[in-house]
């Protein structure tokens, strides 16, 4: 990657919740050890680079409960 996602999610001060797929061949989800405490990670097993595809009901869930929270 061209650049620093961890730096970028740690100067955000709102909520943040990274989907990532546990089969995923792009960016594997070991990469998700880098992530700041402060993201919630959601990884799913059995699912590759596009859950908001695979697994829409899952990651629309986890979209509502942050517009909830911003509410």
């Amino acid at each position: 990657q061209a650049f620093s996602v961890r730096a970028a999610l740690e100067r955000i001060a709102v909520p943040v919740s990274v989907v990532w797929g546990a089969e995923d061949r792009i960016i594997p989800s070991a990469y998700a050890r880098r992530l700041p405490g402060s993201v919630a990670l959601h990884v799913f097993p059995g699912v590759g680079h596009m859950p908001q595809l695979e697994i829409r009901e899952s990651v629309w869930r986890i979209l509502e409960r942050h517009l909830r929270a911003a509410g």
